[in-house]
């Protein structure tokens, strides 16, 4: 690992990384607050009257963070206050008015808009959730700035976040519960909703609580201590990952006369389940990889772990949306054929998961990883999934799937797309886990997992290329649209290739000193960039045939997405590369920097 990266990539700095990010967020927050949501049209009465004022404290708040974050652990005019002890409270000041400030407007929704038909106080308390979300992140940034002896790590990060948004989805249950019709059940009350709301909160919060303070030594001895206090965020984690299976089980369509809302069928209440039940696993195999293995630098295993449990939640999904469906361009299947499917899916999820979560842990004498058949299971599961999405792919056609209706050929594409980038990346994880030479850092496996994202995109222009027309520009034909795909799905393919291939003497020699596989990435890099800078550019309202119309500003952020993504993976070189020298890598950065301002006049155009 080069001295650089191990400057810039440890876990300190991902809190950096993630206190600037956070910072920014409130800031674009406030700003939408002052300018676009304190009208009549939208809101009414004391909210409508403290929504500038509101507004204007989180961009004063988010330009405190990010300036904060930004000077610390440096040598800049102001970096010494960012040292001081006291001055350090700022952030724990900061994350807790949040959350304040989040229990307030859940609060205030609950009492004031808590009506049937009102789709608004849906859309205030999930604002109140994810600012108690953002306030918890800050919260932990202090943690891990000021108690030397809570030692952060992947586990402690994952766990935290996780339960954090699992106490905000809580919140939000609380603060938006209305008496529910539910088929097959009944009328369930709003005091019930809010009390399963508050279950949540608090099963979640202590997870969190013991997950911050685990390691606090308080009066010389440990804040948690005892063997059934520290075991209980795993006990917590899979209580709530019950419920979201009781959820799946016992899902089942909402009366919309109530809500006013069309949309909440039984899907709906699955795909909640599904998530509940993804986020408290996580949260109890963070448990276990703090207890039973070597994890805190491996974050291969990390991810590993993260797309089994991906895995194993869609087809648990699938499964509970399993019914009669009908498939444009194959025909009819059975619900029980669905359901195999869904069932695949999470027997291929349950063994990657278990294999990563085997890979390093000690719960065992032996590792029962290293037998030669079953350190093949992810690779050939994987494969499995890609080959999975992309039939899938191919195949996407419109499709009638009972008690959820009509599913457009475009969504059963992503559907492929996502089976696609899951499958691919645990490929990747296991040739990096068992043929590296060294342990693979994040900044390692950046790049080409990246560059696989960007490869699924241009398999996705190809999926969905239909006829086009463009306003302003006129009509392009199916094939030229599926050749766009298929350039950008070459090019981010040639970066996969070139980045496993490197060490091949045909690509190790140099061009301008700088060797033939890193010159020629770097400019496929650029390339892309440059192609995310003109679908900015040329943005404008499309219609594609058999899809529909799309609004130029989704194409606008397509390009904006495409660009920064190539940018990050552009800049992953100078985070990674033993052998740069100081002046090529300031030549290479203000490359990068110029081509990032060039991303707000494109989009503004």
């Amino acid at each position: 690992m080069s001295g650089l990266e191990e400057t810039w990539w440890k876990f300190e700095h991902w809190f950096k990384l993630i206190g600037i990010t956070v910072g920014t967020l409130l800031a674009i927050e406030g700003i939408i607050c002052i300018t676009y949501l304190a009208t009549p049209n939208l809101i009414s009465g004391f909210l409508l009257e403290i929504m500038v004022p509101f507004g204007i404290h989180l961009v004063i708040i988010g330009i405190v963070m990010v300036v904060y974050w930004i000077l610390w652990g440096t040598r800049l005019p102001g970096s010494k206050f960012t040292e001081n002890r006291w001055f350090s409270l700022l952030l724990l000041l900061i994350g807790t008015l949040l959350v304040i400030e989040s229990f307030c407007l859940a609060y205030y929704i609950s009492c004031h808009y808590s009506y049937p038909g009102h789709i608004r106080n849906f859309w205030i308390a999930a604002a109140a959730a994810q600012l108690f979300v953002l306030g918890m992140m800050i919260v932990l940034g202090w943690i891990s700035r000021n108690m030397d002896e809570v030692k952060t790590g992947w586990a402690r990060i994952v766990a935290y976040t996780f339960g954090s948004i699992i106490a905000a989805q809580g919140l939000f249950v609380m603060a938006a519960a209305v008496p529910l019709e539910i088929e097959n059940i009944g009328v369930v009350t709003a005091g019930t909703i809010s009390l399963f709301g508050l279950q949540l909160f608090v099963l979640s919060i202590i997870i969190v609580i013991i997950w911050g303070f685990k390691d606090k030594i308080l009066f010389g001895k440990k804040l948690f201590s005892h063997w059934l206090v520290l075991d209980l965020p795993i006990l917590l984690a899979e209580i709530v990952a019950i419920e979201g299976i009781l959820i799946i089980i016992f899902a089942a369509p909402i009366n919309p006369d109530i809500l006013g809302i069309e949309w909440l069928g039984k899907w709906v209440m699955v795909a909640l389940g599904a998530q509940l039940f993804f986020l408290a696993t996580i949260c109890a195999i963070a448990w276990f990889w703090l207890e039973n293995g070597p994890w805190e630098s491996k974050p291969v295993t990390v991810i590993g772990t993260l797309i089994g449990a991906l895995l194993v939640t869609e087809g648990m999904f699938i499964m509970g949306v399993a019914a009669p469906i009908i498939v444009d361009s194959i025909g009819g299947m059975l619900a029980r054929t669905v359901t195999l499917a869904g069932a695949q899916l999470l027997i291929i999820g349950a063994i990657v998961l278990f294999y990563w979560l085997l890979k390093d842990s000690t719960i065992f004498k032996r590792n029962i990883t290293s037998n030669r058949v079953v350190s093949l299971a992810p690779l050939i599961l994987g494969a499995l999934v890609t080959v999975e999405g992309l039939v899938l792919v191919g195949y996407a056609s419109p499709v009638y799937l009972e008690g959820v209706g009509h599913i457009r050929a475009a969504w059963m594409t992503l559907a492929g797309i996502q089976l696609f980038i899951v499958g691919g990346i645990t490929c990747m994880l296991w040739y990096w886990r068992n043929h590296s030479r060294s342990e693979a850092s994040l900044t390692k496996i950046g790049e080409p997992i990246i560059a696989w994202i960007i490869t699924a995109q241009g398999l996705f222009i190809m999926g969905i290329a239909a006829p086009i027309t463009i306003d302003g520009i006129g009509g392009l034909l199916e094939r030229t649209v599926a050749i766009a795909g298929a350039q950008l799905f070459l090019l981010a393919l040639a970066i996969i290739g070139l980045r496993f291939l490197r060490g091949r003497n045909l690509l190790h020699r140099e061009v301008m000193g700088i060797r033939s596989s890193e010159l020629l990435t770097y400019v496929i890099w650029a390339l892309i960039t440059v192609e995310g800078l003109v679908i900015m550019a040329l943005a404008a309202n499309i219609y594609i045939e058999g899809f529909g119309g799309i609004s130029g500003i989704y194409i606008a952020l397509a390009g904006v997405q495409l660009s920064l993504f190539a940018l990050l993976g552009m800049s992953s070189w100078l985070w990674r590369n033993e052998d740069i020298s100081y002046r090529r890598s300031q030549k290479l950065a203000l490359v990068i920097l110029f081509l990032l301002l060039l991303v707000p006049p494109a989009f503004i155009l």
